[in-house]
């Protein structure tokens, strides 16, 4: 996915609860923190065993990373449908000076016996610069099977 072999991200920062009822939970989330990126881009063993090309838009520094100041905006909604099923929506946005990474997750759980349920989820991941050729968002859908420990 992308161009990112990996990034990680630090933030601090404040969260409001803004609904809390028996149904019904909305949080939101402002901070600020830093990104460290490491690219996927030709490294000079790759070029030298020939699996890696020099040329636009691969070129030297070859193994390139990136760290920069973020902010970050985020939100989760739950909504508890009955006493077995439940909707929930992550939403988070990570914005740098080179970069906007985004993620949403959305997921129905349905409560099966007793601390067992099963969980279909929906989840989208974003960069908005990446490398010419590559994804920008990768998506992927899962089913779960969950157990909950210590619930009462």
């Amino acid at each position: 996915f992308s161009s990112y072999d990996q990034q990680t991200f630090q933030f601090a920062g404040v969260g409001r609860r803004f609904i809390m009822t028996d149904k019904h939970q909305l949080n939101a989330e402002l901070a600020i923190g830093a990104s460290q990126s490491d690219f996927r881009d030709c490294k000079a063993d790759d070029v030298l065993a020939g699996a890696c090309v020099i040329g636009p838009p691969q070129t030297p520094p070859f193994g390139t990373s990136e760290d920069e100041v973020n902010y970050r905006v985020s939100g989760d909604y739950t909504w508890q449908i009955s006493e077995n099923a439940s909707f929930a929506q992550y939403l988070s946005s990570n914005v740098g000076s080179s970069n906007t990474y985004t993620e949403s997750l959305t997921e129905l759980r349905a409560g099966i016996v007793g601390d067992m349920a099963l969980v279909l989820s929906y989840t989208i991941k974003n960069n908005s610069d990446v490398a010419p050729g590559t994804d920008k968002t990768d998506t992927y859908t899962a089913i779960s099977l969950e157990y909950a420990f210590g619930q009462d």
